[in-house]
């Protein structure tokens, strides 16, 4: 029964009917830490903490993403939200099982060294080679600090790896539609005859990207928010 008014606001903003608010207690070091993750429902029309809809849910440290998961399952029951198999299989894909993993790619996103950055990012996916968003961000990095290496296989190998562990991440296209047409120019150039070939696979991976963003996007920039998912859904089961 706790108002919040600051709340309200910012659901309104964000165009959101509920908020999810909470906090988390740590005691002990990391490898024996406990962890206790409190959370509250409240309804953004009127800046009021939402009777019956405390959450709590505590474990291990180790056990982080079983917590997470255990507050998402009893927030989607008690607010009788409605979620796809799609939706959760989506979710599950983007990100990793692993906290070590999960440690290493936000160190990596945080690093300014970019050869630092490298290590990180290939550290994260020793600890979880099925992190689709890591190969995504690994085979980007890569690229961009290899523009005098016109062939570099690792590139095409990361960020081909993340669009099939997760076909929404569409920017995995764009990084290897982008390599095979710098390769392609490179090849053009030294009077290679892969030169067409290669740049016939650029033009599919920036298709592929087009279509899968593009269109979504689009959709969802216009409001039309279930017709950008249904979208979303549809290209990735190409």
């Amino acid at each position: 029964g706790l108002v919040d008014s600051r709340y309200a606001e910012f659901g309104k903003m964000a165009g959101a009917q509920y908020l999810l608010v909470g906090s988390f207690q740590a005691l002990g070091d990391k490898d024996t830490m406990m962890l206790k993750i409190s959370a509250r429902v409240i309804d953004v029309s009127t800046g009021v903490v939402m009777q019956g809809q405390g959450i709590d849910s505590s474990g291990g440290y180790k056990e982080l993403f079983g917590l997470q998961d255990k507050v998402a399952e009893r927030l989607i029951s008690n607010l009788k939200i409605e979620v796809t198999p799609e939706e959760q299989k989506r979710v599950a894909l983007s990100e990793t099982n692993s906290v070590v993993s999960y440690e290493m790619y936000w160190l990596a996103m945080s690093e300014k060294d970019p050869a630092r950055k490298i290590q990180l990012y290939r550290k994260a996916l020793e600890y979880d080679p099925g992190y689709a968003r890591a190969h995504l961000t690994l085979a980007g990095t890569l690229f961009m600090m290899s523009m005098n290496q016109p062939q570099h296989p690792e590139i095409e190998q990361h960020a081909l790896e993340a669009v099939r562990l997760d076909p929404t991440l569409a920017e995995g296209y764009n990084v290897a539609g982008t390599y095979y047409d710098r390769l392609a120019f490179s090849l053009s150039k030294a009077g290679n005859p892969a030169a067409k070939q290669t740049a016939a696979r650029a033009i599919e991976n920036y298709r592929k990207f087009v279509e899968l963003r593009g269109d979504a996007d689009s959709f969802y920039f216009k409001g039309q928010v279930d017709r950008a998912k249904r979208k979303i859904e549809e290209l990735s089961r190409m």
